[in-house]
């Protein structure tokens, strides 16, 4: 604050820092944060603060190693953007792996700090500081009084050049240079720019290890600049989730219109449920009552938050309070909240309603769609009298506006999920890709052609995408492909096929010789262990989804559930892929397979009825019969699986508060038996019937399992932990061998998919 040090403050400050930074570095650890703020100034010398932030990079152990399967990336891992902005290396914007060059960057950024007595980098918004670190010194203009002695001044340019190999190698050649410098110097006493007394003994500032500080906030809510200002440059950044949570199989998201705050849907423990997230700060606050909640969408003022759960659509106040039910019945697909506090939302997968975020009856919009077409993601113009939406039929989705007044619709484009930008662009998903085109709003028509912005946004029907008034466009990545493996009980896994795909829900056939697995959520495959072919028994339209494969007990029939323009059944195709899938129940609640009983009459599955919870039936088809329930109480049951000889169920309840795997008789369902202890989903038997598997986070757990006359169940065992997909913990994501030795899993990509994608200043033109 009194300008800056003198000389030989400087020299001897920045002797010690690099030297602990040299420490470090040797001991193959990366600080990642190093600023004026995590240095401390003690009477026994400079000391290095907060490694909250830093990053292992010795080698990595031996493939043998013990803990291998309990390793997993945490959020200082790479590709993660971390550290504090005026301080961070071009290389550490664009979420590079660490390495010790960054710090050298950090490090000439604080000894310029210290000799000119202002920041290395500044700019007028956070865009343009990132831009000004992107250009490097070079392109900066020269400090108010020049470095000097020059060879201070090469040693301060060598850290901060953009190239890396010109940057200094080591910290350690830093701190001899400077010790020469200062060895050589007859009166480094002196101040190298204006004047100040010997300062006082500074207090650390102490910042968390939090891998977003404040200057986020400003980031994405900053003014548009002027038409005749340089247009600053496109940016792209990552952020990474919480360290407790994952996305759920296909994730929504919301941000609100200042861009400070993400609501996305998440799992964590094996729960779904909805979690907020202040970009200004670091804490992830999983949103009570929103279990199970989906396609949330924010309040103008982003104090509130409205979504859908149980067939109803809700909201809640992000301050805290109760969940307040504004509509029942068929309801979802996707709303918006409008600033006269209007919500529109979709019923019965084609009906647009609207209702007031304060409660009491909602209306019908009437538009011009045709019975058969589904409808999604309205959005209320700000003229409160048009509404974008998404309508979808034989395969194919439309951005389309509609007039509340006439009624008249007009397609616009083909993608789905439309948004608008404080810059009236139209902005909307087609192909794994966000696309932007301009739009005059008075007109309600396109101005040029589409063109896309970001590549790699995960295509699936939910809403991975928001963006928010500023521009800032926020987004899933496209999920890496991943690889079918065995497992065994040790934790050691094999390939099972050499072709990669976004693989999900893999399930063995009785005999142990083929496996279904979903892809992208959309279509089933068979794969032939033995000869290494595959069939694919479904060709799903951009529209629709196709998941949980359930085998029929003779090894036959794949069962499935899907989801076809808004209409969901259960359906079943031959397993060499012969024949076309054929629905044996349509049902509206997303009827989802669990297990054949073993006589291949009786199937078990879960579903999600109106204004309730999820509860499980049993479904005997070509008897004319309906499904019927055998639980269905207050609480969640799902996942239902038929033990080998038949006589009992086991499935996964919230009773107690979290999930747990239970275990009933069956037909008469009589006393239960708690399975897991510490939370539990997944359930699935050994086909030897002497085993009952469930997973518990990244956990495989085992319980052995006597069947003959009262059910006698041992403690839960640890078999294994490893990075493999859990997919929805409403449904098996693994199968089990005939021997029960081994599993059929999905192994996660080595960099995994937890964060979110960032652009800023996109451009059209780009």
């Amino acid at each position: 604050k009194k300008g800056p040090l003198r000389l030989d403050e400087a020299l001897e400050y920045g002797i010690q820092i690099a030297d602990a930074l040299d420490k470090a570095h040797r001991a193959g650890i990366v600080h990642r944060d190093l600023k004026p703020g995590n240095v401390m100034l003690t009477r026994s010398g400079v000391k290095l603060l907060d490694f909250g932030l830093a990053r292992l990079v010795a080698s990595e152990p031996r493939s043998d190693s013990s803990d291998v399967p309990t390793r997993q990336k945490d959020l200082t891992g790479e590709r993660a953007i971390l550290g504090t902005l005026p301080y961070m290396s071009p290389e550490q914007l664009e979420g590079k792996s660490a390495d010790p060059r960054m710090d050298v960057w950090a490090f000439g950024a604080v000894l310029y700090e210290m000799v000119v007595g202002s920041r290395a980098f500044d700019g007028t918004s956070q865009a343009s500081l990132i831009a000004a670190i992107m250009r490097g010194l070079d392109d900066r203009p020269a400090p108010t009084r020049a470095i000097e002695p020059p060879l201070l001044n090469e040693v301060i340019r060598r850290c901060l050049s953009v190239d890396t190999e010109r940057r200094w190698a080591s910290a350690a050649d830093i701190a001899h240079v400077l010790s020469w410098l200062r060895s050589s110097m007859r009166d480094p006493a002196q101040p190298v720019a204006g004047s100040r007394k010997r300062p006082t003994w500074l207090s650390a500032t102490i910042v968390s290890a939090a891998f977003l500080a404040g200057w986020v906030a400003s980031l994405f809510f900053r003014p548009t600049p002027s038409p005749t200002a340089p247009r600053e440059p496109r940016i792209e950044l990552s952020i990474p989730l919480g360290a407790e949570e994952d996305f759920a199989r296909a994730p929504s998201l919301a941000v609100s219109s200042d861009g400070r705050l993400l609501v996305y849907e998440g799992v964590r423990e094996g729960v779904s449920q909805l979690f907020r997230r202040s970009l200004d700060i670091s804490e992830v606050v999983a949103l009570p009552g929103t279990e199970n909640g989906s396609a949330p969408f924010l309040s103008p003022d982003g104090k509130s938050l409205a979504f859908f759960s149980s067939g109803s659509l809700k909201k809640v106040s992000l301050d805290g309070g109760p969940v307040v039910t504004l509509a029942s019945g068929r309801v979802g697909g996707g709303g918006s909240w409008a600033a006269d506090g209007r919500i529109v939302y979709v019923e019965n997968r084609n009906e647009l309603r609207m209702v007031s975020a304060s409660g009491g009856p909602s209306t019908s919009v009437k538009m011009d769609v045709a019975e058969e077409t589904s409808v999604a993601d309205p959005l209320l113009l700000d003229d409160g009298k048009n509404i974008l939406f998404t309508q979808g039929s034989s395969g194919q989705e439309q951005v389309a506006v509609g007039s509340m007044a006439t009624g008249e619709v007009r397609v616009l484009t083909s993608g789905r999920r439309p948004r608008l930008s404080a810059d009236d662009h139209l902005l909307f998903v087609r192909d794994a890709a966000v696309w932007a085109v301009g739009f005059d709003s008075e007109r309600l028509e396109l101005r040029g052609a589409p063109i896309p912005i970001v590549n790699g946004v995960l295509d699936v029907f939910s809403a991975t995408f928001d963006v928010s008034f500023s521009g800032a466009i926020f987004f899933v990545p496209e999920e890496s492909e991943r690889a079918l493996v065995w497992v065994d009980r040790e934790g050691r896994s094999t390939l099972l096929t050499t072709t990669r795909d976004r693989y999900g829900s893999p399930r063995l056939s009785p005999d142990g010789t083929r496996v279904a697995v979903e892809t992208h959520l959309k279509d089933i495959w068979v794969f032939d262990v033995e000869r290494g072919s595959r069939a694919r028994l479904t060709v799903e339209s951009a529209t629709g989804m196709n998941t949980v494969p359930a085998w029929t007990h003779d090894g036959k029939m794949v069962t499935f559930f899907r989801l076809h323009e808004g209409v969901s059944a259960i359906c079943t195709a031959p397993a060499d892929g012969s024949q076309p899938p054929e629905p044996i129940l349509l049902r509206d609640n997303w009827p989802i397979p669990g297990s054949w009983s073993p006589d291949g009459r009786t199937l078990a599955f879960h579903d999600l009825p109106a204004g309730g919870n999820r509860d499980i039936l049993v479904f005997i088809p070509g008897s004319g019969e309906p499904p019927q329930p055998i639980l269905a109480t207050a609480f969640n049951e799902r996942s239902p699986a038929f033990s080998p000889d038949g006589r009992w169920l086991a499935y996964v309840s919230d009773e107690s508060g979290r999930d747990e795997v239970y275990v009933r008789a069956y037909p008469g369902l009589g006393t239960k038996t708690a399975i897991s202890t510490e939370g539990g989903v997944q359930p699935v038997w050994s086909p030897l019937g002497n085993e009952l598997f469930y997973r518990h986070r990244e956990a495989m757990m085992v319980v052995a399992i006597e069947t003959a006359g009262e059910l006698r169940s041992s403690k839960p065992r640890l078999l294994f932990r490893g990075r493999y997909d859990l997919g929805n913990p409403h449904n098996p994501s693994y199968g089990v061998s005939p021997d029960g030795k081994k599993f059929v899993m999905v192994q996660e990509a080595e960099e995994g998919v937890r964060r979110f994608g960032v652009i800023l200043n996109w451009n059209v033109s780009n």
